[in-house]
């Protein structure tokens, strides 16, 4: 009976994963340290001995880091910051969860101990988006509208943002500097863009994963506008070349 367990929920504002105070960190490409913050444990009795906390791959559970006092270290609570830190970690890639308990400072029958279980879960990916193929559809030269088509996939965070810009090799976006957009679902994508007349252009697109790390890739070839007519040459009678005829026999 001197053991409170509490699940929170998507909107608690007791437990924190990561450093910034009162702040959730969902995603990491960081693998190597783990570390949460928390806020509002009191006892108005007692008051708070001490905290300990863990992390697990399930909710609640401590197999990832073992429970530990982040303040055993200190003579005064004042010192205390609130917050743990794991450091020397080999993280793989996956949602990781945090739990933290307070005891108070109650003497006879042991402390009374309200342990709250996160729920919203540190995502670890150290992997960039996997681009599988920007495919060029078409471009109207009157409207200015191109079309093209990605196929990427993210299985650790998820892709969050793409830009696209425009180069004169599958390296550079020499004729148009990268531009923010929206995602869509189909993959395919409708943007305004002015591509020289006559210059081979190839599509080139940059997607950052929830975790913030970066893949970019181009068309395999590059396409070209050509909005100017042929121009006139010289028409000659007779067979030589370069050789006008006024008069033939036959």
């Amino acid at each position: 009976n001197n053991h409170r367990f509490s699940v929170d929920g998507p909107m608690s504002r007791t437990v924190f994963n990561g450093h910034s105070p009162l702040s959730d960190l969902r995603y990491t490409h960081v693998n190597s340290y783990v570390s949460a913050n928390w806020n509002g444990f009191s006892d108005p009795e007692t008051g708070i001995w001490s905290y300990t906390w863990c992390v697990g791959s399930r909710v609640g559970e401590c197999d990832i880091v073992s429970r530990r006092n982040p303040h055993a270290h200190l003579l005064s609570s004042s010192a205390w910051t609130n917050s743990g830190l794991a450091r020397n970690l080999r993280l793989a890639d996956g949602t990781y969860y945090v739990t933290v308990q307070a005891l108070n400072g109650a003497v006879y029958g042991g402390s009374l101990v309200t342990t709250v279980q996160h729920t919203t879960g540190l995502v670890v990916d150290t992997t960039p988006p996997v681009i599988h193929s920007v495919v060029f559809v078409s471009y109207n030269t009157s409207s200015q509208l191109l079309i093209f088509i990605v196929n990427a996939s993210d299985a650790g965070s998820g892709v969050s943002t793409i830009s696209y810009g425009l180069g004169r090799s599958s390296r550079d976006v020499a004729v148009q500097q990268w531009r923010s957009i929206s995602l869509v679902d189909t993959g395919m994508y409708q943007v305004i863009a002015t591509v020289p007349d006559g210059v081979m252009t190839w599509v080139r697109v940059q997607l950052g994963n929830q975790a913030g790390l970066v893949s970019t890739s181009s068309t395999s070839t590059s396409f070209s506008v050509d909005i100017s007519p042929p121009s006139t040459g010289t028409v000659l009678d007779g067979r030589l070349s370069g050789q006008d005829i006024e008069y033939q026999s036959s």
